[in-house]
């Protein structure tokens, strides 16, 4: 946490102006499940698969990932995402409590 903590204020001290978007700090949580193939992994979750392809199946085996970061301005208005934190979301019959 030390680590993300600095690189947040490393960040907001070399580009001040392009970190506030209207006149505020804009944070954005984003969630991906990562498909796996062995069901031995730490984590491995049965989880619904909510895309459009019917070809993928109905579930996806995998990790589900949640991850926080900070959106900036670049570029001609041009936005940028840079992860901060990252967590293994846990399901419900297999909990684990592995935090990165």
């Amino acid at each position: 946490m030390g680590v993300m903590k600095q690189l947040l204020y490393k960040l907001l001290a070399l580009f001040p102006n392009n970190f506030m978007i209207h006149g505020s700090l804009l944070v954005a949580y984003d969630t991906s499940l990562i498909a796996k193939n062995s069901e031995r992994i730490l984590g491995i979750q049965k989880w619904n698969n909510h895309s459009s392809n019917a070809e993928k199946g109905k579930y996806i085996i995998g990790h589900h990932w949640g991850i926080l970061g900070i959106v900036g301005s670049f570029l001609s208005n041009r936005f940028l995402y840079f992860p901060l934190i990252f967590r293994l979301i846990s399901g419900k019959l297999n909990p684990c409590s592995m935090d990165v």
